[in-house]
């Protein structure tokens, strides 16, 4: 079964928190996430990594686990 896990470079615990900060939301490093949410969570992702962290930091890593 395919997931959609969360992940961030070098596990960096402290840009998850920024992330949840300015989304006001409570993902983890790891968390999977159902197919039906990731398009949204992509989103998130992506403007969170234009806007604060300038780069790629915050993405959705496939697994087939």
């Amino acid at each position: 079964m395919t997931k959609m896990i969360i992940k961030v470079e070098k596990d960096d615990i402290n840009w998850m928190k920024s992330f949840n900060e300015y989304f006001d939301s409570t993902f983890i490093i790891g968390q999977e996430i159902e197919r039906e949410d990731a398009e949204q969570f992509q989103k998130m992702a992506d403007d969170f990594n234009n806007r604060i962290a300038c780069g790629l930091i915050i993405s959705l890593e496939v697994s087939n686990d």
